[in-house]
């Protein structure tokens, strides 16, 4: 076993969509960023209320400053894995290795949480992103779902929970999303991930680009298919008014994918241009703005409670205190509120010279 996985569960969509992919990430490992950075301080500090304490905003770890979305997200899997704690007997299993040899033997990876206990087995996963993840039909909880059923072989299992943990999806239903199901609803799942790892290891697997496949793919910048799918000619259309609706559906769904093709490529070069003029280069043509800031308080949060209860407003959430805006709202004056508060620059853009 290497230091890497060479089948890790957290690309097996895409190695499913694209088998080739796995070859070519090989070849162009991902490198860190500041979105990865911040991705593992967040599960650095979410382990750690699970296993021993809860961080406090400011503190430092080994990667950087730990802020106060952090400590909240972490706040919320350690609440959502004691809930699941049926048993005191019974261990949480925390950011440990599994070997996921049923599925191949090139499979493992580190899984954020699991406990099993009254025939009842969870598997947590930490999403720290903005991006809806779903857990439903999520190929990393399968894929780790199969090599913990493989730890408890001999444990009877009538239910089997399948958790996403996201503190920053707020698009979603809840922040926290179960799939309840069982092994044997699991079954053609594994049967079916069994089949697209093996195809993976293939020597010349396809590369099948697709939307969903390259969006997180390390190797889209140097992938020839993909190159090969955008700089293809769009079939022609025919007069706007007497285009059929199967060619209509045909044309929308080409240009649809093409856009959403480069949008991908887009993305990481735009990344590789904001670092770099951070770093101070020169990009010709382009530079940063700031984005919209948000005003946040810089008073302690004891003073901005002291604040409220002067104008006879409750500003204490059960953990926080609200807002500066909400403050507002609530009937503190502006100009109260921009004393004790400050706005924080918005996120650098790249934007093009006209």
């Amino acid at each position: 076993m290497t230091d890497h996985s060479i089948l890790p569960p957290s690309s097996a969509f895409r190695r499913m969509l694209c088998p080739g992919s796995r070859a070519l990430e090989k070849l162009y490992p991902q490198s860190s960023n500041r979105h990865s950075i911040e991705g593992q301080i967040a599960h650095h500090v979410a382990a750690l209320a699970v296993t021993e304490r809860l961080m406090k905003p400011g503190e430092m770890t080994p990667l950087g400053v730990v802020d106060s979305d952090m400590v909240e997200g972490a706040k919320l899997y350690a609440h959502t894995i004691n809930l699941a704690k049926s048993h005191p007997g019974h261990s949480v299993h925390v950011e440990t290795k599994i070997d996921i040899k049923s599925i191949h033997d090139e499979c493992w990876g580190t899984c954020d949480a699991w406990y099993y206990s009254n025939k009842r087995l969870y598997v947590w996963d930490y999403k720290y992103g903005h991006k809806i993840v779903e857990p439903e039909g999520n190929w990393q909880l399968i894929a780790y779902a199969a090599g913990i059923l493989d730890i408890l072989f001999l444990e009877p299992i009538q239910e089997v929970n399948l958790v996403i943990v996201q503190p920053r999806g707020y698009t979603a239903n809840s922040l926290v999303r179960t799939w309840r199901t069982t092994v044997n609803e699991l079954q053609p799942y594994f049967d079916r991930l069994r089949l697209s790892e093996a195809e993976a290891m293939k020597e010349n697997a396809p590369l099948t680009p697709s939307a969903k496949a390259c969006e997180w793919c390390n190797a889209r910048m140097h992938c020839p298919a993909l190159q090969k799918k955008t700089s293809e000619p769009i079939q022609p259309l025919q007069e706007t008014l007497e285009i059929t609706n199967e060619k209509l559906s045909v044309n929308l769904k080409e240009i649809n994918e093409r856009i959403a093709l480069l949008t991908s490529l887009q993305t990481i070069l735009s990344a590789i241009a904001v670092e770099r003029i951070v770093a101070g280069q020169s990009i010709p043509g382009f530079f940063l703005e700031s984005g919209r800031g948000s005003q946040v308080w810089k008073s302690s949060p004891e003073e901005v409670i002291q604040i409220g209860q002067l104008f006879g407003c409750e500003l204490q959430k059960p953990i926080d205190v609200i807002t500066p805006k909400q403050a507002i709202k609530a009937g503190i004056p502006t100009e109260v509120v921009t004393k004790h508060s400050e706005l924080m620059p918005g996120a650098l853009k790249l934007k093009e010279f006209t």
